[in-house]
């Protein structure tokens, strides 16, 4: 869902969109989880500038009950972008900072880390990253993500990812 509306501000092309969202992801593993995000997102586009954001309302449930009921977790989370896009269409530099609140529940059963340090942690990603295409269906993507545990134990967990894509 999304209002947009192309214009020029100085001389220079302007756009603006604002659009809501609404996700669900169901994992029919065991214990079976189910997450659900409604958000709403922002977009500001001068010149060679892009600003994004997002604000979402996060569900985690657990799994269900003899009676059938269902509990859940309740966040907020939230995310900025900016990209320049020195050559628009080919070079785009990206960089990113998001939010989120923890969740109670301790996934998997190998962690030696009690429940009071995976419990409801606070996360924070920082990313920078490189988008380039050297031709129009091709994406080159390289990217590094910071992760930053606001809250209980601190995990070393930094990524480099690299992304070849071919659209047909």
């Amino acid at each position: 869902l999304g209002v947009a509306d192309d214009l020029e501000l100085w001389g220079q092309p302007f756009a603006f969109e604002v659009a809501g969202n609404v996700a669900r992801v169901k994992q029919n593993f065991d214990p079976e989880t189910e997450h659900r995000w409604v958000g709403v997102d922002a977009r500001l586009d001068i010149f060679i500038f892009s600003v994004q954001a997002e604000l979402l309302r996060k569900y985690f449930y657990h799994p269900a009950l003899p009676d059938g009921s269902q509990e859940a977790d309740e966040g907020w989370g939230w995310h900025l972008d900016l990209i320049i896009n020195p050559w628009p269409g080919v070079i785009a530099i990206n960089g990113r900072i998001e939010r989120m609140d923890g969740d109670e529940a301790v996934r998997g059963t190998s962690s030696t880390l009690s429940i009071d340090e995976l419990s409801k942690q606070k996360k924070e990603w920082i990313s920078v990253g490189l988008t380039v295409r050297p031709a129009k269906r091709f994406r080159i993507d390289v990217n590094y993500v910071h992760r930053n545990e606001l809250e209980g134990f601190d995990f070393d967990n930094d990524v480099f990812l690299m992304g070849f894509q071919f659209d047909l």
